[in-house]
Parts: C-alpha cells; structure tokens; sequence
C-alpha cells in the first residue's frame, strides 16, 4: 500500500482540490484509492458526502483520520483491498505532520504562485526534508495564459528552496469549481478538458514518483516507534 500526503502550512494553497482530484485520477487507473482527511475542516469528507447523498457512485473512499487510530484505520484499509492512501494534512506544523511525513512515500505541496504563497511554503518544505521524504511542490491555481508567472513560482522553488517542482502546472479553471460544488472531479465532469488533462498528466507524473520512492513505514500511535 502506497502512501501520499498532501500538505500545505498556508490556507487556500488548494491542498484538498489536489488530493481529491489526484484520488479521481488514480481511481480511474484502477487504483483502490482511500482519502484520509486530518484537516478539521473536513473538506474532502464533505466531498464525500456530497457524492454518496447524490446517489453517485461514492469512490474513491473518505474518511474523517485522527492519529491515534492511523495504525488501526490503515489496516482496515488493506484489508479492504486498498493500495492507495491519500492523506489531506492539516493546515498546522505540529507533531503529526512531522510523523505522518515520516512515513509516507510522497509528500506533495500544492501552492498558488503569488510571492506570499511560495514564501509560506518553506515551512512544509523543511518537514519533508528533515524526515527526509521524497516530494514535490505543485504549482496551483496558476491564471490561464501567464505562464511566466508559473516559471517564476518555479525558479523560486528550485533555487531558493532548492526543492523539486511537479513538471505539471495546475490552472485555474471553472470546470475545477463546478466540479467540488458536485463533490467530484473534472475527469468525471469534463472528461475531455484540459482541467482533466491537467490532473490526469499530474497524476501519470505522480505514480512514476511512487514508484521510485524507497520509503515505507507503518504509521504507529504517538509514543510509539515506527516499524
């Protein structure tokens, strides 16, 4: 079972819209996909909701995480078959970000490129690097047709931060809105627009990073060692 989390210190970074689309996209490759949702917000859980009291098929799976039960949740979810966790993080710098990034595969941190936004991500940043994780920063909500304002967001990441960009830019588009008002995704709603294109190539970029990641681990109750 691989492991993902999506984390971001500052609020609107669009840290849930990038785990339930990337969850979408996964699903639709076949992947038995399960969000985990830490933030107290409860967005994604709220997604999910959306979806099962329309009638609509309630996949991928969501459900509300607190850390003291990750051990026993993530073993329910391998018992269900499932291959492919999705935490949404919450917006904090505390000890469970610390020990959930410790024992992901991937840790992906979504960030608008405004100057404020970029510079607020340092912090996220360090905790993937000092548990020494593998991840990435994903360019978020980048306006249509400014593509030097996402080259720049990208320079400042790897030069100044001297940490790795997703090649996949996501943009600000309608079709990502109309399709969390329905609790669903693009690749569902708009199959055939370049906002479907944009997370589908996300998460093709995504599933090659897992692949060659060499980090597994059982995340275990506070107090306890991980395995």
């Amino acid at each position: 079972m691989q492991l993902i989390a999506i984390a971001s210190q500052k609020g609107g970074a669009g840290k849930t819209t990038i785990a339930q689309n990337l969850a979408f996209a996964a699903h639709e490759k076949g992947r038995k996909v399960a969000i985990f949702d830490l933030d107290p917000q409860l967005t994604s859980l709220n997604q999910f909701d959306k979806r099962t009291l329309s009638g609509t098929d309630g996949e991928p799976a969501t459900i509300a995480v607190t850390v003291n039960r990750l051990p026993q949740l993530l073993r329910a979810a391998k018992n269900e078959g499932r291959d492919l966790i999705i935490f949404d993080m919450p917006p904090n710098i505390g000890q469970e970000s610390f020990l959930i990034a410790n024992e992901v595969d991937l840790v992906l941190i979504p960030t608008q490129p405004q100057a404020y936004d970029l510079e607020a991500i340092e912090a996220t940043i360090a905790i993937a690097a000092t548990v020494n994780t593998p991840g990435a920063v994903i360019i978020n909500r980048v306006p249509k047709d400014m593509k030097d304002l996402a080259d720049d967001a990208r320079q400042f990441v790897e030069v100044k931060c001297s940490y790795p960009v997703a090649p996949v830019v996501i943009h600000d588009r309608t079709q990502f809105m109309e399709a969390a008002a329905a609790g669903s995704s693009p690749i569902i709603m708009h199959p055939r627009t370049q906002a479907a294109k944009e997370i589908r190539d996300l998460w093709a970029w995504t599933e090659e990073r897992l692949a060659q990641s060499t980090k597994r681990g059982t995340v275990k109750p506070k107090g306890e060692a991980a395995a």
